[in-house]
């Protein structure tokens, strides 16, 4: 999933929840 690494990387979060959960429980 490259949307996913996208996010992680990027340096701007501007909705957490929008993710999905993995990402949200990365950035929480």
């Amino acid at each position: 999933m490259p949307s996913v690494s996208n996010a992680k990387t990027a340096p701007l979060k501007p909705a957490p929840v929008e993710w999905p959960g993995e990402i949200h429980d990365t950035a929480h």
